[in-house]
């Protein structure tokens, strides 16, 4: 994209353009071109396993970084700091390399695609339902089998990769810190997780989503379902069960939570972001279970059911039966309730909705909104991989802060 210094090619078309970024449009000057053709822009990439801790790849990519840099130093040519673009996942990556990791100071500015900033609650409906219908099951069929094909055959394939239902996401996800560390955190907002039956409406977290969903054991509505953690445990030992809910509670309270937390607020001081509000890929902002029989009319009864373990240990898509306790002035009787997860609602690029990808402009150089998928970002919108280029471009003006101006 800019590894080339041709003039009069993308950057120069790109002066005094209008992108129509959401707030601070800055389009390129002539001046900005001309120096960015006195700078190389070699590139390269740094994969992780998306499995792992973040932790782990940010660490990964320091020592990416400064095996780059000192690749360049060996030879004696200058090479003090670097870009980076990201995609998705990839933002929180950077942004722990260069706010906890103390990397900032070998980075000239970065560039976020997509990234769930403050976390994706379709993380929640992975583990309960599985992988269906997003940007990411079609892009991980789209690598493995090596072609593209309709959106529909894609998602399929997708999905049996990642895993189709909540026993096949569970048994990955509850020993993976790094998707969980796509959670919504505080940040995110309390009440996005709801319940409605009937005239009564009930949400969670109240005050700490760790407290409130992620490590609630045995509701039919938690997160994480302990009988589904180990799938050798056909038998549904209780001892193993208790060890598995462990390991899983340790990991979330030891790996997730704290990444989360610590990365709340944190951006490099040089950043850019685009994001997507679609209607065309709409997706979890809040995550609903709507009862679909009987209707509950007292908050009594509301209370009974969210209190109450799932009726059967099959239930691994989208619905979830409980039982209820209906108190009458004669007595108390049990009913059963059906509940079936919504579909998503919110505007966003199917994985990532807009209160996630909207970061606040106080950390952000300049942000552009787009109509996109998540998964093709960059690949489908024009908008968007022009505004990444002027943003590389706007962030070469800091080299002037380092050894490499030209005095």
């Amino acid at each position: 994209m800019i590894s080339t210094n041709v003039r009069g090619g993308e950057r120069d078309s790109l002066i005094d353009a209008d992108l129509e970024a959401v707030w601070n449009e800055i389009p390129l000057t002539k001046d900005d071109v001309s120096l960015s053709y006195k700078y190389l822009y070699p590139v390269y990439a740094c994969g992780y396993n998306w499995l792992d801790s973040n932790v782990e790849s940010a660490t990964r990519l320091a020592k990416r970084i400064k095996e780059i840099k000192n690749t360049y130093l060996a030879k004696g040519n200058k090479c003090e700091k670097v870009i980076i673009v990201t995609h998705s996942m990839g933002g929180l990556v950077a942004r722990h390399y260069s706010e906890i990791l103390n990397g900032a100071e070998n980075i000239l500015g970065i560039v976020h695609g997509v990234m769930p900033s403050i976390g994706a609650a379709a993380t929640y409906t992975r583990m309960k339902a599985g992988t269906e219908g997003n940007g990411l099951a079609s892009h991980l069929a789209t690598t493995v089998i090596g072609q593209t094909g309709t959106d529909s055959i894609m998602e399929a394939v997708g999905a049996k990769i990642l895993g189709e239902n909540a026993a096949e996401m569970t048994a990955v996800l509850s020993q993976s810190p790094g998707p969980l560390q796509l959670l919504p955190g505080k940040e995110y907002g309390m009440h996005w997780l709801k319940f409605q039956a009937g005239n009564q409406l009930c949400s969670k977290p109240e005050t700490d989503p760790f407290d409130d969903i992620y490590t609630v054991r045995g509701k039919w509505w938690s997160m994480c379902e302990d009988h589904l953690i180990n799938p050798n445990n056909v038998s549904n030992n209780k001892i193993q069960m208790d060890k598995d809910w462990e390991s899983y509670f340790l990991m979330l309270t030891e790996k997730v939570q704290p990444f989360i937390d610590e990365l709340a607020g944190k951006f490099h001081k040089n950043s850019y972001a685009f994001y997507s509000r679609s209607d065309n890929y709409l997706s979890y902002g809040n995550v609903i279970w709507r009862a679909v029989s009987p209707m509950v009319e007292a908050k009594q009864q509301m209370d009974s059911l969210l209190d109450a373990r799932g009726v059967t240990q099959t239930d691994v898509s989208n619905t979830r039966d409980a039982v209820g306790v209906a108190t009458y002035t004669s007595g108390s009787v049990n009913f059963l309730s059906t509940f079936k997860l919504s579909q998503p609602e919110e505007p966003g690029d199917g994985t990532v909705p807009v209160r996630s990808g909207n970061i606040p402009r106080n950390y952000l150089q300049s942000c552009l909104e787009v109509d996109v998928g998540h998964e093709p970002a960059y690949k489908d919108s024009d908008r968007a991989r022009d505004f990444v280029l002027r943003a590389i471009v706007k962030i070469t003006r800091a080299v002037n802060e380092t050894s490499l101006a030209y005095k």
